[in-house]
């Protein structure tokens, strides 16, 4: 699982970047293709099932097997908010 990556996708797909909900870049930092290439080479080379980056979104996954719908509800709003702006 990453995050965004800055990616040609963007540019090639306009008004894409709107649906994102808007997170604060110091918790959860837009990846650099390289960035995101490395932690999926890491990832398969340790044989990993899930590669996770960044690193906040496993605080995500746990949150959500305590917290299933609060995280489910919290999710759809925050995508309601991108959408609405």
């Amino acid at each position: 699982m990453l995050g965004t990556v800055e990616t040609p996708y963007w540019q090639h797909n306009p008004g894409s970047r709107e649906n994102v909900p808007k997170t604060d870049p110091r918790l959860v930092p837009t990846l650099k293709p390289e960035e995101a290439a490395k932690a999926i080479f890491d990832g398969v080379a340790a044989n990993k099932a899930f590669v996770v980056k960044p690193a906040i979104y496993r605080a995500l996954f746990v949150m959500n097997a305590l917290f299933p719908k609060t995280v489910a509800s919290q999710l759809r709003r925050a995508a309601k908010k991108a959408k609405t702006g």
